[in-house]
């Protein structure tokens, strides 16, 4: 015989194993590599280390160049982070991200995110920079599609701000 007591708790129990699953799930992370830095698709859960991104992932792109060319897809992130020497290469579908980060290279080229066709990205901000001393070679290349950043982030915490003011204003917007 249950006691009302004994519902209580297993309600509690229920309840508390959910909520848990649900934030376990929310901040999961996966990792992008194309050994040798070729490209992969990416919906192909072979260039994933824990299967392809789902809502509300931390996702990073690693090695090689992810491609986002579905028509019609829409991928929902918290975060998306792109290391030095990788790119994301986006043609077309839908990014929707809570903040991008492009991470500089110390001796290798930073990261680049590729914008054009019909993609469209929606982020609250686009971080770039780095934690060591580089130059600050991370790209945000827009040749079409549509993107709606909130705001633009230069970490400048080794880097020379007026270096990167001069950079930002030489080049054609």
């Amino acid at each position: 015989m249950f006691t009302r007591r004994g519902i209580y708790y297993r309600l509690a129990c229920v309840f508390l194993t959910t909520s848990l699953l649900a934030v376990a799930a929310a901040g999961q992370t996966t990792t992008f590599a194309v050994p040798g830095g070729g490209a992969g698709d990416w919906f192909d859960p072979a260039w994933w280390s824990d299967g392809v991104p789902q809502d509300g992932y931390y996702v990073d792109i690693a090695d090689g160049v992810a491609v986002l060319d579905t028509p019609g897809a829409t991928v929902d992130l918290y975060f998306l982070d792109v290391y030095p020497t990788a790119w994301l290469r986006q043609t077309d579908g839908t990014l929707n991200v809570r903040r991008i980060g492009l991470f500089a290279g110390e001796f290798d080229p930073g990261a680049t995110y590729a914008l054009s066709g019909t993609g469209s990205v929606r982020s609250g901000d686009l971080w770039v920079g780095s934690d060591r001393w580089v130059n600050l070679d991370a790209y945000f290349r827009q040749t079409g599609g549509t993107a709606d950043i909130g705001e633009l982030v230069i970490d400048t915490y080794y880097y020379n701000a007026r270096k990167a003011q001069e950079r930002l204003c030489r080049r054609p917007m």
